[in-house]
């Protein structure tokens, strides 16, 4: 069976396990960009709003998106070589089953994306009012109002664009060619029609937030730092950019093909349009999340990283202190008189004191001496003290 595998070529001919790829990526890192977005969430004590309901049912579609490509790859369908017609058998008339289930993945997967694509591109729009907007009505407001409202209505045009795209016959789609090029003239160009509002949308939606960054008080520095969270989105745009240039390629391949041989698609080129939108819908709803645990990650990191760092320097800090407050008040306790603090880290407190209490004084004392003495000890106090206040008001 390997004769039956195709050459591989991302562009306009993804091998088999191109296909089986994009399934399985597309499932995994979209149920983990979502369940990370909502622990986010959870984590910042934050409620749930738009931006982040908006994800649960692209979320949904692209789970769906997933199995089916997984299926089609099982079929031996995407990524394989297209069936040729028996002997006697017109290839306009050819019905072969792995055919129709590449249509028929190609055909959900162009009717959910439109419904993923615009949750999640409103996702985003609902996030950015979430923190930029103030809520005077600005020209930001008006902005982010318009664009939700246009991409809803984008995601509901081509979805029913798609859903009669071939009238009230939607099965023809998936039947043989002269049928489709009979019924279904209309699907290439909504195909080229969805690839270039999709990537308009999306160049004006990642847009935005650069605009308000710029628009912040903020140093310089900052101001790139901030812009450049929000540079994920080029991975989106990449991917709507690269399914466009796949969708283009597959009109030309089409239309060279049933003007050589009437023929129509093959498996090549319907797989290219299945790998690319995967890419795309996975890239675009793992931006939108991706943008949001930014914050709480670099919580985590400085609290679990950098901070054990800074926090056994600062114990050790508070432990020496510590024990030179001890010593500062054991110097006060014995009522020292010339005390030197520069060497308490290496000098027992007993060698530091010097006080005239403990010198050998002579057998007969005045009282002169006596009130001199005194005197030195009172100013050793005062010192003491004096340095203790220091110390507790550094610690």
């Amino acid at each position: 069976m390997s004769d039956n595998v195709i050459h591989p070529n991302i562009i306009n001919r993804p091998d088999a396990a191109s296909v089986i790829s994009s399934g399985i990526t597309l499932i995994v890192l979209s149920v983990v960009a979502v369940a990370i977005r909502f622990w986010a969430r959870r984590h910042q004590n934050a409620f749930y709003r738009a931006d982040d309901w908006l994800t649960l049912p692209a979320l949904a579609v692209n789970l769906v998106l997933g199995g089916m490509t997984i299926w089609s790859w099982k079929s031996r369908s995407l990524g394989y070589k297209t069936p040729v017609a028996p002997p006697g058998v017109d290839p306009l008339d050819l019905m072969d089953p792995r055919i129709q289930i590449g249509k028929k993945v190609t055909f959900a997967l162009e009717l959910l994306q439109a419904i993923s694509l615009a949750c999640t591109k409103a996702s985003l729009l609902f996030f950015y009012r979430r923190i930029f907007y103030t809520g005077l009505k600005n020209t930001f407001h008006w902005i982010t109002l318009g664009l939700i409202v246009f991409i809803i209505l984008w995601g509901i045009t081509f979805f029913f664009a798609f859903m009669f795209i071939c009238g009230t016959h939607t099965t023809a789609l998936w039947t043989d060619i002269r049928t489709i090029n009979t019924e279904c003239k209309a699907f290439l160009p909504v195909e080229v029609a969805f690839g270039v509002t999709d990537v308009a949308v999306d160049l004006a939606v990642f847009a935005l937030p650069f605009v308000m960054v710029l628009k912040l008080r903020m140093s310089r520095p900052k101001k790139f730092a901030t812009a450049a969270i929000f540079l994920l989105g080029a991975f989106a745009i990449a991917a709507s950019v690269m399914r466009l240039v796949v969708l283009i390629n597959a009109v030309i391949t089409v239309k060279k093909a049933y003007q050589k041989s009437k023929t129509g698609a093959n498996n090549g080129t319907v797989a290219a349009a299945t790998v690319w939108g995967n890419i795309e819908s996975c890239a675009t709803l793992c931006t939108a999340c991706l943008l949001v645990v930014y914050a709480p990650i670099r919580d985590l990191m400085k609290r679990y990283i950098w901070g054990s760092a800074r926090a056994s320097s600062y114990d050790e800090t508070i432990s020496a202190k510590s024990q030179r407050m001890w010593q500062l008040s054991q110097a006060a306790s014995y009522g020292i008189e010339g005390f030197d603090d520069s060497t308490t880290d290496n000098v027992p407190m007993v060698a530091q004191v010097t006080s005239t209490a403990h010198k050998d004084a002579p057998t007969t004392t005045h009282n002169q001496d006596n009130e001199s003495d005194r005197e030195s000890v009172n100013q050793g106090r005062i010192n003491v003290i004096r340095t203790l206040e220091q110390v507790s008001h550094n610690l």
